[in-house]
């Protein structure tokens, strides 16, 4: 892993973690914000295609191969997402629950930061919009597999602000469409540095994805037409 990639995905996963590392310290939860700004920089020395003697149980297919591998990477800070969500029912604090949901979408938004070889995308035997549509159904679909436990407990607990939950949620699910579709906007190469700016832009203020997930998935189309036919 070269020096440039790291800067890459040290700056991807801060504008990533960002709005939680925020949120968690002006809930006066410092030792929690603390430890998402250091997981998010430590998880960016990952080295995404290297290998361990010990396998983390992935409750999801190899295909496709981001849920799995981030999973198996980021399984830890899910652990501590669903607690917190518990932590939050137990001490009244909703926005702290609805941080958590959050999180997690965050979370598996970033299992999209990994670029796939070539040849991983060359087995699709379909259009590039179906491979991209595809995709995105995928994730949106394990997303709420994850992301699901939560939105019941905190539904049943604070039964008055559902509404609320189904519009995090809905807005988390659009993080991860728009993280599907900048994944190959710089295809086979990892996005770039502005690309990243533009996702953070996305993350922090949500209207500018009605902008930003149809331009990222304009420039994706044009990268998969050389693979796809």
């Amino acid at each position: 892993m070269n020096n440039e990639y790291r800067k890459i995905r040290l700056v991807e996963n801060m504008l990533i973690a960002s709005p939680f590392v925020f949120f968690l310290a002006l809930q006066h939860f410092f030792i929690l914000s603390l430890t998402a700004l250091i997981c998010g920089m430590l998880s960016s020395l990952y080295n995404e295609w290297g290998k361990s003697s010990f396998v983390i149980f992935s409750p999801f297919s190899k295909e496709p191969f981001e849920f799995t591998v981030g999973f198996r990477k980021s399984y830890w800070l899910l652990a501590i997402l669903y607690i917190l969500t518990i932590i939050s029912i137990s001490v009244g604090n909703f926005n702290l629950g609805v941080a958590a949901l959050l999180g997690v979408m965050l979370v598996c938004m970033n299992f999209y930061s990994i670029t796939e070889p070539i040849f991983y995308v060359w087995i699709y035997t379909q259009q590039p919009k179906y491979f991209l549509i595809g995709k995105v159904k995928t994730a949106m679909l394990y997303s709420i597999s994850l992301v699901l436990p939560l939105m019941i407990l905190l539904s049943v607990f604070y039964p008055a602000k559902v509404f609320i939950i189904l519009g995090i949620t809905l807005i988390g699910l659009l993080y991860i469409a728009m993280s599907v579709v900048a994944k190959y906007t710089n295809y086979p190469a990892q996005i770039n540095l502005l690309q990243i700016i533009k996702l953070g832009a996305g993350v922090i203020f949500p209207p500018f994805m009605l902008i930003i997930i149809p331009h990222f998935y304009l420039q994706s189309i044009r990268k998969l037409n050389v693979y796809l036919k």
